[in-house]
């Protein structure tokens, strides 16, 4: 069976090559090559190939007009032989590498690929699976995939609803206040007042935002002045200089004091 499985990758990769070289559509080449739709689609969506080529199609236009620019179906059939002979020659390292950056600048790519892999899983496996942001920069929607008995674990033992579950994580990824509120047993969620953040979030909660690093008080971010001082900030709570702690009593009963 591996052998079988390196046979089919290595067909169905040289089947992008066709569609990529002599500009046919992803239909005619399937049609003409007997492959599964699904099968090709998945192998194309991220592959060091594709990105391989693209790099050498943008270096060989590297500081053309948009007129004088070559096609990539021109650019592949002139240098193909250069091209597969350079392919062939990349380490497993660097063709990972470049597998990785074609996942980054398509998304939506592997966003199908995901959904398409939750559901074989499906039929597979009983469990869960949770992808929530790594931080407030990422854009990729959260995916949460629960099977039908796992599903039933997670309302009947856990007693709370599986898309809450996911929000449960996300929020506690993102959002340091969100998260400090968890570690520190605070039920509900904790909205931030900038108007009213000495009574409502550090008297009230005993939250406090400490090492702020901008020479204004502590404020909505959309009134802090210009891109720079947004930056600074983002910059701050990206590294942590900047972020929020749980105050002990007396630290809470000083700040209350003077306020």
């Amino acid at each position: 069976m591996t052998a079988i499985n390196e046979a089919k990758s290595a067909y169905i990769e040289e089947a992008a090559h066709i569609v990529e070289t002599h500009g046919h559509s992803l239909k005619w080449t399937r049609s003409q090559l007997f492959l599964k739709s699904q099968m090709l689609r998945q192998r194309r969506s991220v592959n060091s190939w594709n990105t391989f080529v693209r790099v050498k199609h943008m270096e060989a236009n590297e500081g053309c007009e948009r007129g004088d620019r070559i096609k990539l179906t021109k650019f592949i059939a002139e240098n193909r032989d250069e091209l597969v002979r350079e392919h062939s020659q990349l380490t497993p390292a660097e063709k990972q590498a470049l597998n990785a950056e074609a996942a980054r600048a398509n998304p939506k790519a592997t966003r199908h690929n995901m959904n398409a892999t939750f559901t074989s899983m499906d039929h597979e496996w009983i469990g869960f699976h949770m992808a929530v942001h790594g931080s407030i920069e990422d854009l990729s929607e959260p995916k949460i995939f629960f099977t039908q008995k796992a599903e039933k674990f997670v309302q009947d033992v856990l007693k709370v609803e599986p898309r809450h579950l996911g929000l449960k994580l996300e929020s506690f990824i993102v959002s340091g206040l969100e998260a400090i509120a968890l570690e520190n047993n605070i039920k509900g969620k904790v909205k931030m007042n900038y108007t009213n953040y000495e009574q409502n979030i550090v008297e009230h909660h005993g939250f406090a935002l400490v090492n702020w690093p901008l020479s204004s008080h502590i404020q909505n971010p959309s009134k802090v002045g210009g891109r720079a001082e947004v930056q600074r900030l983002l910059d701050a709570l990206k590294s942590r200089s900047c972020e929020w702690v749980k105050l002990t009593d007396e630290e809470r009963v000083a700040c209350m004091k003077d306020n």
